[in-house]
């Protein structure tokens, strides 16, 4: 006999049945809901960044969106390689946390140079975003790696995406990274999303570059440290302070081409592009005190106004690398512009050119900056020439010029007129010995500016123990060299006027010198060497030439 189902599971039963027959029948004959019209309003934007606008649906608007919980920080670094760079990432920020330099290998990050693209350091992340007038989005925010818009290639990735939504769901921040076709870049787009019904202006898009001081200031005796200075460079201007001893925030805010920071041979810039690469004007750069050992440089968009619902993009280049201009050259932004070769740079740029012409010559820098001296050397052989004569006069009329100082040894104004007169009448100067100096010193110089702010020289070999031309010699013996080269000249000089103080500073000057080139770059060294060489070289010829001149004139 079967059991009766009590009336209210049978209820039940009857009310489960209806249910299901009355959603049946409403998703097969029922309309779907018509989204709300797309706002199509274009974004606008001053600054020169590249800004889009697109649409969203109305459903994002932020009455429905309710609070978006962040993500948790991804342990592993994010890993992007190109053919010169390898670039390690954190979602921290969204941003760079370690830049390798790979190829060529002159250039290759070692492990400890602190002061190349610092390295590891939490406080040192590059690449940062702000944006003023979304005040929840710092610099440490924590992104979202989003997998389904990056690109992975097994060993790394080919294209990053980080998401950042804010924590009342009115915002949206993408950045999304990839390698640039040009040796040592990177691309960056930066896409703002307005979640909110109703128009929302920003004051900006800002990226900043982050690096670490330098140990020591980059004095003239102190060539070892990687000065590193904050750098704004515009189209009529160029801003740029060593980081040690900022105490003020220094602005460019007119045509600026790019900002970042500049590490002596390297530079580290960020530079606005259009949607299509091609380069555009930031609104602003600046950097400012340092903090912790830190220095940041910040780049920013002008004024932005991104639709209701809408999408706006802007867009940056990175360049991370040497700086040369075969690299920097390919950079439509004015990136050359920190190659900086001081107040020289008049003598300084057509030495620089010269060297580069010589190395395509000989393929090593050393010897290329030998045939720079030798070419210089040339070109100064006459007036060195006559300051030569005009010192070897000097020491033959220095009887008289005894003769002249017992003769008016209480009229020191008649000894000076008669000093005068004799000079003129031997064809010689008191002061023509300082021709040569006068003139080299400018060249000196602007050649140390060469190889202080070249990169082309920067681990660039020589020979024997000279690995490093921007470096000094490790065993000294470039300067020591040097120094005893200058004594010898000294003692082949021609004594001038009998002046026990002109002496002493004769012997003293190599000791003096060679204690100044001991921490000077070696490629500096190098050339002074040669010089001192060659200098005696002519000297003993010219003094040859005059001893054969005097034997023809007695004969005659």
């Amino acid at each position: 006999m079967n059991e009766e189902v009590p009336n209210s599971q049978r209820n039940i039963l009857i009310f489960l049945v209806a249910c299901a027959v009355l959603f049946a029948v409403g998703q097969q004959f029922l309309p779907e809901p018509t989204p709300a019209p797309a706002n199509q309003a274009a974004a606008a934007g001053s600054g020169g960044a590249a800004i889009v606008a697109a649409a969203l649906p109305a459903t994002a608007a932020v009455a429905s969106v309710p609070g978006v919980a962040q993500p948790a920080v991804l342990t592993a670094p994010q890993i992007m390689t190109t053919d010169s760079t390898t670039y390690a990432f954190t979602n921290v920020g969204g941003r760079v946390s370690k830049i390798a330099l790979t190829k060529p290998e002159q250039w290759a990050t070692d492990e400890t140079e602190i002061g190349v693209f610092p390295l590891g350091a939490s406080k040192t992340l590059s690449e940062g975003l702000l944006i003023p007038s979304i005040p929840e989005l710092k610099e440490d925010s924590v992104y979202e790696l989003v997998n389904s818009l990056s690109q992975s290639n097994g060993a790394g990735f080919d294209r990053l995406v980080y998401r950042w939504n804010s924590p009342d769901g009115r915002w949206q921040v993408l950045k999304k990274f990839e390698p640039d076709a040009r040796a040592f870049g990177l691309k960056l787009e930066v896409e703002v999303v307005n979640r909110t019904a109703t128009e929302q202006k920003l004051s900006s898009v800002d990226v900043v570059v982050a690096g670490l001081e330098s140990e020591s200031g980059g004095s003239f005796m102190g060539s070892d440290a990687a000065v590193v200075e904050g750098l704004c460079v515009g189209q009529e201007t160029t801003e740029r302070s060593p980081a040690k001893g900022l105490d003020e925030t220094i602005s460019l805010a007119s045509k600026v081409s790019f900002g970042g920071l500049d590490e002596q041979y390297f530079l580290h810039a960020v530079a606005a592009t259009t949607e299509s690469g091609a380069a555009a004007e930031l609104s602003r750069c600046s950097f400012g005190p340092t903090t912790d050992g830190v220095l940041k440089s910040t780049v920013s968009t002008g004024p932005l106004t991104v639709a209701a619902n809408g999408i706006a993009r802007a867009h940056f280049s990175v360049y991370a690398g040497p700086k040369t201009e075969q690299f920097l050259g390919a950079y439509p932004h004015g990136l050359k512009g920190s190659i900086n070769l001081g107040w020289f740079s008049f003598l300084a740029v057509p030495i620089r050119w010269t060297l580069v012409f010589f190395h395509g010559w000989v393929n090593n820098w050393g010897l290329a900056i030998i045939l720079l001296t030798i070419a210089i050397k040339v070109l100064l052989y006459m007036p060195t020439a006559k300051s030569m004569r005009s010192m070897e006069k000097l020491r033959e009329i220095q009887p008289k010029i005894a003769e002249l100082q017992k003769l008016y040894a209480n009229d020191q104004m008649k000894l000076a007129e008669a000093q005068m007169k004799l000079f003129k009448d031997a064809g010689t100067s008191p002061f023509g010995g300082c021709l040569p100096t006068l003139l080299q010193m400018p060249i000196y110089i602007a050649l140390y500016r060469t190889v202080w702010g070249s990169a082309e020289l920067y681990r660039a070999d020589f020979m024997f123990w000279i690995t490093d031309l921007s470096k000094r010699d490790p065993y000294f013996a470039l300067p020591v060299l040097m120094g005893v080269m200058m004594f010898a000249q000294a003692r082949l000089t021609p004594q001038g006027v009998d002046n026990p103080q002109m002496k002493v500073m004769q012997n003293v000057m190599p000791f003096l010198f060679t204690a100044m080139m001991l921490f000077l770059p070696s490629g500096l060294v190098l050339y002074i060497v040669v010089n001192t060489v060659l200098s005696i070289a002519q000297q003993l010829w010219i003094k040859r030439e005059m001893e054969n001149e005097k034997t023809s004139l007695s004969k005659s």
